[in-house]
C-alpha cells in the first residue's frame, strides 16, 4: 500500500523538480536515452575508447614518453569532467528523490514502485507530466 495520493505525489514532484544539469545528464547518459539523443553519448564513448586504445598501444609499442603523455592527458581532460558531471548529477537526483520521499512520508522503495507503476500507465496512455 502506497501511503500517498497521486495529487500529493504530483505536488511533491513539482516542488522538487530536477535541475537542468540533472535533466541533461539523464537525457544523454541514462538507460532511457532516446535514439536521437544517443549520438552524443556514443560519440563521447568512441572518443574515450579511441584514446584508451591509443594509450594502450603507445605503451605496448613503447612510444616516446611525450606521445604517451599527450594521449593520457587528453584522455584525462575529457574523462574527468564527464565522470564528475555524471556522478554529481546522480547524487543530486538521489537527494531530490529523498526530499520527495520525506515530504510524502514514504520509503524510497515505495516511491520507486509508485513511479514505475505511474510511468507505465503514462506510457500506455501516451500522456506527459510536463507542467
Amino acid at each position: 500500500m502506497i501511503p500517498f495520493t497521486h495529487d500529493q505525489y504530483l505536488a511533491a514532484y513539482f516542488r522538487n523538480r530536477p535541475a537542468r544539469w540533472i535533466k541533461l545528464a539523464f537525457k544523454y547518459f541514462s538507460k532511457e536515452t532516446i535514439q536521437k539523443d544517443i549520438k552524443v553519448s556514443k560519440t563521447l564513448s568512441i572518443i574515450l575508447l579511441a584514446l584508451f586504445g591509443a594509450g594502450f598501444i603507445s605503451t605496448v609499442a613503447n612510444f616516446s614518453r611525450k606521445v604517451r603523455g599527450i594521449i593520457t592527458v587528453t584522455f584525462f581532460i575529457i574523462l574527468a569532467p564527464v565522470v564528475l558531471f555524471l556522478f554529481s548529477a546522480g547524487l543530486a537526483n538521489n537527494a531530490r528523490i529523498k526530499r520527495i520521499c520525506k515530504e510524502l512520508g514514504c520509503t524510497i522503495e515505495e516511491y520507486n514502485r509508485y513511479v514505475d507503476t505511474y510511468l507505465t500507465t503514462l506510457e500506455n496512455q501516451d500522456i506527459s507530466i510536463k507542467k
